[in-house]
């Protein structure tokens, strides 16, 4: 019995991958506003219907991956050291992720750059940073003793270090492809945020 809902679980998961391979690929190759939920359902070789068991929309579809990713940088966090500094904190969890110290559902971290990095996505990019922002401030505040609705500190810490995280795949040239190396320009990133933003030298 056990063996069997494993079975079916794992190919539920496998469709959903699929699925969303399909939404991103075709957004990229179409534009994100030509892509319908039929046009994905036909790529990932299932019916409608089933699209529709996992995803309301194809924005739904589009953001799947980055939702996982935040997910687990959400569990991350709450999992740091109590009493370390939140950027410390902040910047250990999208390391983790970036380096691949953390695992994360296959192909998940290129999907992401994916839909950050795409031309055809830009539109998207404002989406990604609010919900990376909506997911990880209620942590930080937890970590921090501050309020979320209330306080200033904990939105602003999360966003910066976010729109950190983003600037630096921006910023990380496209022949660098080893995570390990990847790691390392999230560090300056974090790195000059430490400083207060004071020029390099």
């Amino acid at each position: 019995m056990d063996e069997t809902a494993g079975l079916r679980e794992r190919k539920k998961a496998e469709t959903r991958t699929a699925l969303t391979q399909s939404a991103l690929r075709l957004a990229v190759e179409l534009g994100a506003d030509a892509v319908t939920a039929e046009a994905i359902a036909r790529d990932a070789n299932v019916s409608v219907r089933t699209f529709h068991n996992y995803f309301a929309t194809k924005e739904e579809a589009f953001l799947a991956p980055f939702r996982t990713l935040l997910d687990h940088a959400a569990e991350e966090l709450q999992a740091r050291p109590v009493g370390e500094p939140v950027l410390d904190s902040l910047e250990q969890v999208w390391m983790r992720l970036a380096s691949g110290q953390r695992a994360v559902p296959e192909d998940t971290l290129a999907q992401v750059g994916q839909l950050w990095t795409s031309p055809a996505m830009i539109a998207y990019q404002h989406r990604l940073v609010a919900e990376a922002v909506q997911r990880i401030v209620g942590p930080v505040a937890e970590r921090t003793g501050t309020d979320p609705v209330r306080d200033l500190y904990p939105t602003l810490v999360t966003t910066t270090a976010i729109v950190a995280l983003f600037t630096a795949m921006d910023h990380c040239p496209t022949e660098i492809t080893d995570p390990a190396d990847k790691a390392i320009v999230v560090h300056e990133a974090f790195a000059i945020l430490r400083s207060g933003f004071q020029p390099p030298g």
